[in-house]
């Protein structure tokens, strides 16, 4: 998607650049393209960014922007000096052309300074020849550069600044004492500073395996916590312990074999850790509700446990704290949690197990740590938004069902694009008291780069087809070439969820308009809110947002078409099968008939839409 902000003082990039408008084929010439590359080339080392700027078909910011750092007029932050050598090696270029006709460029480039050991990278470009037959460039992947040009610039520094130039005071202490540690333990991975003076250390015996972007292990190591005295506070035999003060203020939240509990910090375990979830609560009473099994019990202010108490998991969600709109980020100097490392510059957040549970964080998250200086940070978060959508519609509602719609807006640093957007449902099935939690694909388009929502449509209802099958109606961008060459930009997309042995899956498909495979048809299917892009009447013109509250007869085209293209059929016309190897993942156009591969809900659906296609009055459009 494009990025459409501006972080404080520094101005990121996206991991790429494409120009809606700019969807025409560039002669395949390879002598054109090497002449093309020469003179790109030629202005890069001549550190013109002006006329590296020239050769992108969109003139805006982010070209301005990447071409001052191919230019070395800039680095990564805005008006920050170049400390390297950046050069293309366009001579070992790759080139390839795609089935329909687009030239990939790879071109490598070498990262060099002075007597430290250079680095390679990569960036990859899209060429297109505009209205006057002139090449440029329509899209731009530097979704590996950027990181690459991060590290190396660090590199660089850790080699030319002294420790005191990077690091603050309490951490360039919590190294050394971390060095003493090991002594004792085969890792500290990460140090909290507590209100900026009292620093904790999270300790781990056996070898440390934590994927932290994922949050997956093989637990074969055991973590614990040592206090700023150097004892041991929490002793090393979780699977993973929380940021102090993190889930309950006073509190240290633990887990072990999916249980989880608390300690407090002087050490004293104040909830065994044998609970299957924690909800800290807004609650006269209590400060957080725990599940075991299908029973909950409360956890009082004064630290003792009720017993069983006769309430829901929807009561319990209507209690729980943040759950509403909030921002998480790494600004707060005075509780930062950081690694162990002179290389990961990150600060840790460790979120509270029922924000994780509920899909709202990743199990690690990072943000971009306060206490380093003079560094930029690789694949870490400004901060994050979190906000909770209107409650989705229940269709025949028989009060069962209960949603909650999380959008989760992640604002990158570094190397990936400046934000990045998932959709996250909460399903509360009261009559089996359970909660699910689903992410939600919003983003169908297959191009790298598309622009997301515009947030000109947007719906979206839950469907209980029966008390185990969901069906879940949400817009999302699609970016579906038609027959003539205008986009359906965005759409209603229906996902369908079952809930079996107290878990939520969805059914796959490749279908952008799914329900044609699960569902037999009726006009339900067709209301909704579209954006149509129009195509433009010259190369570099602009496409035109249309919003329309029905779809056009070639969109049925295509939905009855995709039938066929889901099981690779080859049509006669070429231009459908040039539709579908951009609209649909690994599409080939193979089978001269796929009659008997069609289930009896596609036969009906294709028959369906073959009358409605009857029924409407414009011209008809090429079909298969």
């Amino acid at each position: 998607m494009k990025p459409k902000f501006v972080l404080t003082a520094i101005i990121l990039l996206s991991a790429s650049i494409l120009t809606l408008s700019c969807k025409h084929k560039a002669s395949a010439d390879g002598a054109a393209v090497k002449q093309f590359l020469t003179k790109f080339n030629g202005f890069v080392s001549a550190g013109n960014a002006d006329s590296i700027k020239a050769y992108f078909v969109e003139q805006g910011l982010k070209t301005d922007r990447i071409a001052k750092i191919l230019a070395g007029k800039s680095g990564i932050v805005e008006q920050s000096p170049t400390i390297f050598r950046l050069d293309l090696i366009t001579d070992d270029s790759k080139i390839t052309t795609s089935p329909n006709g687009i030239i990939e460029v790879s071109i490598p480039v070498l990262f060099s300074h002075n007597n430290i050991e250079s680095a390679k990278s990569l960036i990859i470009l899209k060429l297109i020849n505009d209205k006057d037959g002139k090449m440029r460039i329509s899209f731009i992947n530097v979704s590996r550069f950027l990181p690459d040009y991060i590290a190396y610039e660090n590199l660089v520094k850790s080699k030319t600044l002294t420790d005191k130039d990077i690091y603050a005071p309490i951490t360039l202490k919590a190294f050394e004492t971390a060095k003493q540690l090991k002594a004792k333990y085969d890792s500290v991975i990460w140090f909290e500073h507590i209100n900026n003076k009292q620093t904790y250390f999270f300790v781990v015996k056996d070898k440390w395996n934590l994927d932290l972007a994922s949050g997956d292990s093989a637990k074969t190591y055991k973590m614990g916590l040592v206090g700023p005295d150097l004892k041991e506070l929490i002793p090393v035999d979780y699977d993973l312990i929380h940021n102090i003060n993190g889930t309950i203020n006073g509190l240290i939240e633990v887990e072990k074999s999916n249980k989880h509990g608390f300690y407090n910090l002087q050490g004293k375990i104040i909830v065994p850790v044998e609970y299957d979830q924690i909800y800290p609560v807004t609650n006269d009473n209590a400060l957080a509700a725990l599940q075991k099994g299908d029973d909950f019990y409360w956890l009082n202010k004064d630290s003792t446990i009720s017993n069983k108490v006769n309430i829901s998991i929807s009561e319990v969600l209507a209690q729980t704290s943040r759950l509403g709109n909030f921002n998480q980020d790494g600004s707060n100097i005075d509780n930062v949690t950081e690694f162990n490392s002179h290389e990961q510059h990150g600060s840790v957040y460790i979120p509270p197990a029922y924000l994780v549970n509920l899909g709202i964080f990743s199990t690690i998250e990072q943000f971009k740590n306060p206490l380093r200086r003079n560094i930029d940070f690789e694949d870490v978060s400004a901060k994050i938004n979190i906000k909770l959508s209107d409650k989705a519609t229940v269709e025949k509602n028989d009060n069962i069902f209960e949603t909650a719609f999380y959008s989760i807006r992640n604002y990158f640093l570094g190397g990936r694009s400046e934000f990045y957007d998932t959709k996250n449902l909460v399903i509360v099935d009261k009559k089996r008291n359970k909660v699910y939690r689903q992410e939600i694909i919003t983003d169908l388009s297959m191009e790298e780069g598309e622009e997301g929502m515009t947030g000109l449509c947007n719906e979206y209802n839950l469907n209980p087809l029966n008390d185990t099958l969901l069906e879940m109606k949400v817009t999302s961008a699609i970016s579906i070439l038609l027959y003539n060459g205008d986009y359906l930009q965005e759409a209603p997309v229906f996902h369908y969820l079952t809930l079996k042995n107290g878990k939520m899956a969805e059914a796959s498909t490749n279908r952008k308009f799914s329900f044609t495979k699960f569902r037999k048809m009726d006009d339900s299917y067709l209301e909704g809110c579209y954006l149509y892009l129009i195509k433009p009447s010259i190369a570099r013109g602009k496409y035109k947002k249309e919003q329309s509250d029905h779809l056009r007869k070639d969109v049925l085209q295509y939905m009855k078409n995709e039938i066929f293209a889901d099981y690779h059929y080859k049509f006669k016309d070429s231009v459908w099968n040039e539709v579908f190897a951009e609209s649909i993942a690994n599409y080939e156009a193979k089978n001269e008939s796929v009659d008997d591969s069609l289930t009896e809900i596609d036969k009906y659906n294709i028959n369906w839409i073959n009358q409605k296609l009857k029924a409407t009055e414009s011209k008809k459009l090429a079909s298969r």
